[in-house]
């Protein structure tokens, strides 16, 4: 069964950006571009390179346009496009978690497919170690942002890569709160590798065995481990 759908279309009321400067592509000009919402996948593919490249990435996923006729684009329209994208991708502050929370349920500002039916709801379960394992085998933010999202909430990775960028980035942001990494997950590698440091040079207590000879990690965890389709390299969903 097929969980992917494409990345939304724009509708009437997605931005508009008027150009200064008209793009040529082919002998087509282009005087104003249309900017529709990102999605996930968008997001590996834009998060990827220096300020310049990812600027460029953006505009290109959110206009359809290809990379070359976008890299011609004046700063100041790239700047007015990307201030569009920015308000479409504006999300609800998260609060951090309350005492004994073991969960939270996430509106959705655009549904997306499970299992050919439409969610509007995602409810993320609390993170677990099983949960940060699933983000081992990725990189980049956007990459461990979706493997965490689609363990705590079942939801196959590739209907997780349909979530609007604005959805996506709230869900970080309160998983992030459970790792120390404040309303998100950027430095949580690098946070996760320091607290593993810092527990391997630990002195042990007086009368305590050494850490790491008996220390045993429960079996049986709630959450199912990743499975293989689910575990595979993110690869970026083709707009059809």
């Amino acid at each position: 069964m097929n969980d992917m759908t494409p990345p939304p279309a724009a509708s009437a009321s997605a931005p508009t950006v008027t150009l200064r400067v008209p793009l040529k592509a082919g002998e087509k000009t282009i005087t104003e571009v249309t900017l529709r919402p990102l999605t996930m996948a968008d997001r590996m593919l834009y998060e990827r390179g220096g300020p310049g490249a990812r600027m460029l990435a953006k505009i290109a996923c959110a206009t359809g346009l290809d990379p070359d006729v976008v890299g011609a684009m004046r700063i100041d329209d790239s700047r007015a496009c990307s201030r569009a994208i920015a308000a479409m991708e504006t999300r609800q502050v998260q609060m951090p978690p309350e005492p004994g929370e073991s969960g939270r349920s996430f509106p959705l500002t655009s549904s997306i497919v499970v299992a050919g039916k439409p969610v509007t709801e995602l409810r993320l379960r609390e993170p677990d170690l099983e949960a940060a394992v699933a983000m081992d085998v990725f990189e980049t933010d956007a990459e461990q942002t979706i493997a965490i999202i689609a363990a705590l909430s079942g939801v196959p990775i590739p209907a997780v890569r349909t979530l609007r960028v604005a959805d996506g980035e709230a869900m970080e942001a309160w998983i992030g709160f459970f790792f120390d990494a404040g309303p998100g997950l950027i430095g949580l590698g690098q946070s996760m590798k320091e607290a593993g440091k810092d527990e391997a040079t630990a002195e042990p207590v007086d009368g305590a065995p050494d850490a790491g000879k008996n220390e045993t990690v429960a079996a049986g965890a709630t959450s199912p481990s990743p499975s293989p389709a689910n575990s595979a390299p993110l690869s970026p969903t083709s707009s059809s």
